[in-house]
């Protein structure tokens, strides 16, 4: 009996020892192995952790300059307008960074709450979440994808989606999960909390091409979260939160129901979390409801665009802008490098200049088609340029009918188009800084060099007529002769040097006189400018000054300016298109509908009522307007330059002048301008005999002292109206030894007929024949 107790007590110690010494193993064993996989995740730690990128990354400028974009941090060039507001932005990722400090607090609640909600220190099981990871959410997430046999839920926390999002590729291995979470770990221990939230709102893609916070709220809701004063209703951020997920499939302006569903997703958590209460979630989606419209959120027109101009306002100018800056910066700092240009544009003249062209344009494609043109090749075009004549600025640009994707061709800028009569100023200026005067009889009369004959507009000959006259009424052979009275090579130097207009392929043809050579609205409005700011000519230019993101250094964009070889001059030539406004070719069009204010300018049609223009100015503003077909044909019987491009011209300015005061022309005299009066047709000192006498401005030493004579002698007058040798038919040639032309080769026989085929004037065909007889030219006159 003993002996069988002393065996079961025996055999009670031998299982206890064995039973330690299976705990012992498997303690060693699970120490082992411990130790084991430790040793990998060290191993793994060590070797993923060697080509893992910097965390410099994550602060939003680049280290070496401020105008070196950093990518992983693009932010949209911003264009302001003179006045400050945004018109537009140049982006590959549209993001505007936001600091933490105007980051709206529910905006803050609300992608915690849905994206991380024990990233805020103040939960209940914050002390879970440790090193930038949850392991409570990674289980969580496991569990349901693996019930669901698909990815439904992530448990990334958002430190490890921001490290994520800046430094690692969307593959899913473990070596990318590996190194998510060690980035992770490094950013924790880098970073607060609020900067990594700074950086994650800044970071995310909120869809419809918006990244980050402040760009969503932009696109989505017109808000600007950098204004002071500025933030989010509930609803809208639980919207925008909802949004980080998948932008696309939750976007609200496309798929509303879904959208819906998701932001009471995460006014739920919100409630959860206990920043709001449930009586809260009501309310908040049903101010949303009333406040969001889907038709008014920014959707890009290309949406698969790698590369977006955001338009505001003026879609031309803003891509003329872009150009401008590319001669300064390289294309990845615009798109990429969060730069501030400050533009010269005026916001209240933009959106006149493009009512009045948007309106001229629906009056004249009524008229056009009235006119049986079809408009099955394109629509009528209009282009418009205001500047600040007094320093160059450019306050208006409309190049087109509409900006929009496939309608971006700036007319205003690129096109080159022939000009016409508004040509003809350029003409007698340069042959007033030479030996003209407002006193010079021109000889309007029949006139055929080398086989080409022009002709006036309104199919008849005038005689004698004084520069005032023929260029109110735009006389084509009264400009012929001014042109020959300059010199046909002075005129083609002068708008060279004197009003920056590229002269390098213009041939030196009398046709030159009506136009017949192609030219820009920007050199033209250039151009006239000169006269408009007494002599001095500033390059128009579109940009004031460029700041970096950072706001260290300035670039500033400076107007050349250049003054006139004749500055003087100018005031002959203001007096003179003034009368074109008052009582010449753009009287009814022009005259008449801006009133009293004062205007200079001039009218011009290219031949066939292709291309319509009006270049003028007032004493503050100087304006250039074109009409026409992109590809060029005519617009029908009629269509001139006063009635097409003057109409509208006159509404612009006559709606930019309504509250505001247009100023006035400086007064002649103080410029030892002189006013004389004399023969209205002689232009010398009147006699007694002289029927009509004007009062006319002349430069100094240059008022005519002769009396005249004309009337006293009826054959002398006979003489004067129809010159010596009216009844001769013989052709007189001028080319090219008795024209200064500069050259001595002959126009092919081919150009000559071209030119004839031009007849200009207020535009389009005379019935004048081309073979009438030619009489002497006579330079001078009494």
């Amino acid at each position: 009996m003993e002996k069988r107790n002393i065996k079961r007590n025996s055999n009670k110690r031998g299982g206890c020892r064995r039973f330690l010494r299976i705990i012992e193993f498997g303690f060693y064993a699970s120490a082992f192995i411990c130790a084991l996989v430790f040793s990998a995740l060290a191993l793994l730690f060590f070797i993923y952790s060697k080509d893992l990128p910097s965390l410099n990354s994550l602060d939003f400028y680049s280290p070496s300059s401020g105008n070196t974009p950093d990518s992983k941090w693009s932010q949209a060039t911003q264009i302001l307008a003179r006045d400050g507001s945004v018109i537009g932005e140049f982006y590959e990722e549209d993001r505007v960074i936001l600091e933490i400090e105007k980051t709206p607090d529910v905006m803050k609640k609300a992608i915690i709450a849905v994206e991380d909600e024990r990233f805020d220190k103040n939960h209940p099981t914050a002390w879970i979440r440790r090193c930038g990871i949850d392991p409570i959410g990674i289980i969580r997430a496991s569990i349901k994808n693996f019930i669901t046999r698909r990815t439904v839920q992530g448990g990334s926390t958002i430190t490890q989606q921001l490290a994520k999002n800046l430094f690692l590729t969307r593959e899913r291995t473990l070596k990318r999960k590996i190194q998510e979470i060690i980035l992770a770990y490094k950013i924790e221990a880098n970073y607060t909390r609020d900067e990594i939230l700074e950086r994650y709102l800044n970071k995310v893609f909120f869809g419809n091409h918006a990244y980050g916070v402040a760009s969503a709220a932009s696109r989505y809701y017109g808000i600007d979260l950098r204004k002071s004063g500025s933030t989010l209703t509930l609803g809208q951020a639980a919207m925008l939160a909802g949004l980080a997920k998948a932008p696309t499939a939750y976007a609200p302006h496309k798929y509303p129901d879904r959208a819906k569903a998701r932001q009471k997703i995460v006014l739920q958590r919100m409630v959860d979390c206990g920043y709001i209460s449930e009586s809260d979630i009501d309310s908040a989606i049903e101010v949303f409801r009333k406040d969001f419209d889907p038709k008014k959120v920014n959707v890009p027109e290309n949406d698969s665009a790698t590369f977006e101009l955001k338009v505001t306002q003026a879609g031309y100018f803003l891509e003329y802008v872009r150009q401008e800056l590319l001669k300064i910066y390289t294309d990845d700092q615009i798109k990429r490098g969060g730069l501030i240009v400050h533009t010269t544009l005026d916001p209240r003249m933009q959106t006149l200049a493009e009512a009045a062209v948007s309106r001229g344009l629906l009056e004249l494609t009524k008229e056009v088609k009235a006119n049986r043109v079809s408009l099955a090749k394109g629509p009528l075009e209009s282009a418009l340029l205001c500047i600040n004549h007094k320093t160059g600025e450019i306050l208006a640009m409309v190049g087109g009918s509409s900006w929009g994707e496939n309608n971006q061709f700036n007319r205003a800028v690129q096109a080159k188009r022939q000009v016409g009569s508004a040509f003809k100023p350029l003409v007698y200026y340069t042959a007033l800084s030479e030996t003209a005067t407002l006193a010079t009889v021109i000889r309007d009369e029949p006139i055929t060099i080398d086989g080409w004959t022009p002709h006036n507009y309104d199919a008849r000959y005038h005689g004698p007529v004084l520069p005032r006259t023929a260029i109110a009424h735009s006389y084509n052979v009264s400009a012929v002769q001014m042109l020959l009275i300059a010199g046909i090579q002075n005129v083609i130097n002068t708008i060279g040097k004197d009003f920056g207009i590229d002269n390098s392929k213009m041939q030196p043809y009398p046709s030159l006189a009506l136009g017949a050579f192609e030219v820009s609205l920007l050199e033209m409005t250039s151009a006239y400018s000169a006269w408009a700011n007494g002599g001095i000519r500033y390059t128009p230019y579109p940009i004031e000054f460029v700041e970096d993101r950072i706001g260290t250094s300035k670039t500033p964009f400076i107007s050349s300016n250049n003054e006139i070889s004749k500055p003087e001059v100018y005031y002959l030539m203001t007096s003179i298109l003034q009368s074109v406004v008052r009582n010449g070719t753009a009287a009814s069009s022009v005259g008449r509908v801006i009133g009293n204010i004062p205007a200079a300018g001039k009218t011009g049609t290219t031949d066939d009522y292709a291309d319509a223009w009006f270049i003028g100015y007032t004493p503050t503003v100087t304006c250039g307007v074109w009409v026409g077909f992109d590809e060029r044909r005519t617009m029908g019987r009629g269509m001139t330059g006063g009635r097409a491009a003057g109409r509208i011209w006159a509404n612009f300015i006559k709606s930019v002048f309504k509250d505001t005061k247009p100023g006035s022309f400086p007064n002649p005299s103080l410029k030892n301008i002189s006013s004389v009066s004399i023969c209205a047709l002689s232009g010398l000192r009147p006699s007694p005999d002289c029927i009509d006498i004007i009062t006319e401005l002349f430069l100094p030493g240059t008022a005519p002292t002769d009396i005249c004579s004309i009337h006293s002698d009826p054959s002398r007058l006979q003489e004067f109206l129809y010159g010596a040798s009216a009844a001769s038919d013989t052709e007189v040639s001028l080319w090219p030894d008795q024209v200064n032309i500069g050259a001595q080769q002959k126009p092919l026989s081919a150009e000559r007929q071209a030119l004839m085929e031009l007849i200009d004037a207020e535009a389009g065909p005379s019935p004048v024949r081309r073979d009438s007889p030619s009489i002497p030219i006579q330079h001078n006159a009494f």
